[in-house]
Parts: structure tokens; sequence; C-alpha cells
């Protein structure tokens, strides 16, 4: 049993320092109400947002990890693939996280922002990962990622992890929640015309 005990130990402290690891990368973009959702920097001045999620304006908060506020204005949209994209007025730091690849059956650590400057984590596993397809819209995507875990519509948008600490893919969930469908790294670049890998 101590053997066990410790397998589970080691398993949930690596989540943790995946967790850790991570948290700058997301951002809690601000909507009215005291209520935000999540945001994954893309870069030092842009963070990938979900469309659908994101109200028709202009201008936008940012809660930062540590808690710092920033501004940033809308640069593009895109409701066939649920990708919007923030313009920073200034830049932030960001992780650098490599780039995976999503397999069925592979865990799936999901990185939210808790609109403070902390971050909120979810487990699961990739239910599928398939080829391109289209979405219920008509947005041509890279791969269909399909993970087994549900997220509060806050946690909306932030990068998903795998064992290894690599993010394949951002997380955007489906309107009911019922499951997150990712999207593969490559499809999140065109909404601005500028927005690469």
């Amino acid at each position: 049993m101590t053997d066990q005990a410790d397998l589970l130990t080691q398993f949930s402290n690596a989540l943790v320092t995946r967790a850790e690891a991570v948290k700058s990368a997301v951002v809690a973009v601000r909507l009215r109400h005291e209520r935000h959702i999540t945001g994954m920097v893309w870069r030092p001045d842009v963070v990938v947002v979900s469309e659908q999620s994101l109200p028709r304006k202009d201008d936008f908060e940012l809660v930062a990890a540590g808690g710092s506020v920033l501004a940033a204005k809308i640069a593009g949209r895109d409701p066939a693939t649920n990708i919007a994209v923030l313009r920073l007025a200034g830049s932030i730091a960001s992780p650098s996280i490599a780039a995976g690849e999503a397999q069925t059956g592979a865990v799936a650590l999901a990185i939210g922002a808790d609109g403070t400057g902390g971050a909120s984590a979810r487990l699961g596993l990739v239910n599928l990962a398939g080829a391109e397809w289209h979405s219920s819209r008509g947005g041509l995507i890279d791969r269909r990622i399909v993970l087994d875990l549900r997220l509060g519509r806050r946690e909306e948008g932030g990068p998903v992890l795998d064992a290894a600490g690599a993010c394949p893919r951002c997380c955007l969930a489906g309107r009911r929640g019922a499951r997150c469908a990712a999207r593969d790294r490559r499809s999140v670049q065109r909404p601005d015309g500028h927005v690469g890998r």
C-alpha cells in the first residue's frame, strides 16, 4: 500500500507542478457583473479567447497572473472556429510551452483563470483525437480533439496540457459544457491575419 500511496503522491505533485508552471499563460477577461472567462496568452501582446463567450465590444480588461490589470482591444473574431484575438496595450511575460500531439486516452490537464490572478485546474482524458473537421458554423479545424472533462464557463479558453506538460491545444468548451472540444494550436492563427503559432 505504501508504494501505491507514493505513486499517487508523485502523480498529484506532478499535476501541481504542471499547473504552477503555466499559470502565467492564462488571464481572466473581465465581463459584466463580476464574471470572467479565461484567455490564453499566445504571445506577449496577444491573448486568444473563446469567441462565443466574448461580448460584442472592442475594449476589455484582463487580469494577469499575480493580479495585475491590463487593457486589451479586440483584434479579430472568427465565429466559425470559435476563436477571438485580443491585442494587449502592453506586453506580459508568459511561459514557453512546448507543442505536443494529442493522443486518445492521454491525460489532459485544463488550466483556467480564477479571476484574481490565480489559476484553476481540471483533470480528464483525451476522449477522441481525430482528423480535421468542420465546425457546425463551417470553420475548418485542424484536428477534432474531444476531452472527457467538464469545465466551468469561467475556465473556457485556457491551455490543455498533456502528461509531459506540452500543449497541443487550447481548450474551448462547447456552449452546453458537456465536453470540452479543444482546438489544435495550428487552428489559432488567422482571426486577425497575423497570429501564428
